[in-house]
């Protein structure tokens, strides 16, 4: 009987110590990491960056409302504001915006070719907090002291029968910033329309 009692006691003690296991640390699950969201990934903003966690102090950009008649959402781009063929003038569409805060210190608009290695075909910089509107052909007048990477805006202009998807971004931001890499962490509303374009 004694023999039996203490391999008994040897069972227990060994299922209590496998069900007990190590701790795992706040913050964690277990047999999960601590990145993992449900489906595997992290949700985007329309910056491009994933939106503050918990424990995180960068805020989440809120969104600007876009207008253009020339750059419709999921619509077609058509020229001037793409080329017809090679040569073409560049002409930078009109546009206007609202919804941004009266912390805003400044804008940038960006006009990136996503199917075409993220081709840049505007960057506009400076852009002084109360300008909200652009007129066509703006590119090369803007008002002081905004600037333009390159030599201002440049026609979308894929090759012939490739359809492209050309974004227009304008960003709200809480300061200056030295390049089109600079926007996402400096952004604090973002606003987003995608035309696609196809000679």
């Amino acid at each position: 009987m004694c023999g039996r009692a203490a391999l008994a006691l040897l069972l227990m003690s060994g299922i209590l110590a496998g069900c007990g296991g190590n701790p795992v640390p706040p913050g964690e699950t277990q047999g999960a990491s601590a990145s993992a969201t449900s489906g595997g990934s992290t949700p985007v903003t329309p910056g491009g960056s994933a939106p503050a966690t918990s424990g995180s102090s960068a805020p989440v950009p809120s969104t600007l409302t876009i207008t253009s008649a020339a750059w419709p959402d999921g619509g077609a781009l058509r020229p001037p504001y793409a080329c017809d063929r090679l040569g073409d003038p560049s002409v930078s569409p009109p546009l206007s915006w609202q919804g941004a805060g009266a912390e805003v210190r400044n804008y940038a608009i960006t006009v990136i070719d996503v199917d075409q290695y993220n081709l840049v075909h505007w960057a506009v910089f400076d852009l002084p907090a109360t300008i909200t509107e652009l007129p066509e052909g703006a590119s090369g007048s803007l008002p002081a002291p905004a600037r333009e990477l390159g030599n201002g805006y440049r026609l979308p202009c894929p090759p012939p029968g490739v359809l492209h998807h050309c974004v227009l971004t304008v960003w709200a931001l809480r300061g200056p910033v030295n390049g089109v890499a600079d926007l996402p962490g400096a952004a604090l509303a973002i606003g987003r329309t995608t035309a696609i374009y196809q000679r």
